[in-house]
């Protein structure tokens, strides 16, 4: 069963997306697909964003369901693991999955991510520092890293 309920946050609306006791997905904006229903884990999610865009949470811990490929899944699994403030380019998250020729595979894979802030793709940037795609927008990717590192 999949349940969804809609916030208000920082990034405008959010539609968290809770399926067989994870979260499925969050979609910006207010979608209608499942059965909206605010359930303990929806609540939780909601909780920990609310609390990293307050400065007290620097890490996400809830169940996420992670649908895609191996690789794909390879590439969300080693992104999470980029410290708050942090950012790594496609070419080092290849290296660190076993794949150093796969860097545009990785950039691929990022855009397929669709759980926001809980994989944090705006910490993956180009080689040299240039900051390469971000969902619909970069002006996005450029904020939520200012804000992690305070500037």
């Amino acid at each position: 069963m999949a349940y969804q309920f809609t916030y208000f946050t920082n990034l405008g609306k959010l539609t968290i997306i809770e399926e067989d006791k994870k979260i499925a997905e969050i979609i910006k904006g207010e979608v209608e697909l499942h059965e909206v229903k605010e359930t303990e884990l929806i609540k939780e999610t909601q909780q920990q964003i609310s609390e990293y865009f307050k400065k007290q949470r620097q890490y996400f811990d809830v169940p996420l369901k992670l649908v895609g490929t191996p690789f794909q899944v390879s590439v969300w699994q080693e992104i999470i693991k980029i410290p708050y403030g942090e950012t790594r380019s496609y070419q080092d998250i290849a290296k660190a999955i076993g794949k150093p020729n796969a860097y545009r595979a990785v950039g691929s894979a990022t855009r397929m991510a669709n759980k926001s802030i809980l994989i944090p793709c705006h910490r993956v940037i180009k080689a040299g520092g240039k900051l390469g795609k971000f969902g619909d927008s970069l002006d996005l990717k450029i904020e939520l890293l200012r804000f992690e590192r305070d500037e």
